[in-house]
């Protein structure tokens, strides 16, 4: 519960931030909150490694401030792919003409699977970045 707790404290203090311009003094030293513009407030750091990268919560010490992949540039809709491993249990059939003799392309009772991949494609859907600052 105290996560959810955070989380929420975290996007009000974005709102308050932004609309009130709330001394940083008043947040919890090491808490970590987003700006829009180009410099943090008096009270607090630009948190550079968390440039153009996903915050996310962490439950294992050993993760904390670990990254993975290449950071994205602001406004970057970089090309991905998705791949996944799909499986079926199928049941007995008699369909007599789909499973003849001399068709290939039908499948028997039991456990298939298959590796399957997308292909390489944007999400249409730019990020766009906003400034990551902790209270010092």
């Amino acid at each position: 519960m105290r996560t959810r707790t955070v989380g929420l404290l975290l996007i009000g203090m974005v709102a308050l931030l932004g609309a009130a311009g709330t001394a940083v003094a008043e947040l919890p030293k090491n808490m970590i909150f987003f700006m829009s513009g180009t410099a943090c407030p008096a009270g607090s750091s630009r948190l550079v490694n968390a440039n153009g990268r996903m915050l996310l919560v962490a439950n294992d010490a050993g993760a904390i401030g670990s990254t993975s992949g290449k950071a994205l540039a602001d406004r970057e809709d970089r090309k991905h792919k998705h791949k996944a491993k799909v499986s079926a249990t199928l049941n007995e059939h008699s369909i007599s003409a789909a499973s003849s003799c001399c068709n290939s392309q039908s499948t028997g009772k039991g456990a298939h699977s298959a590796d399957v991949e997308t292909d390489e494609s944007a999400s249409a859907l730019p990020f766009v970045q906003l400034l990551a600052c902790k209270v010092d």
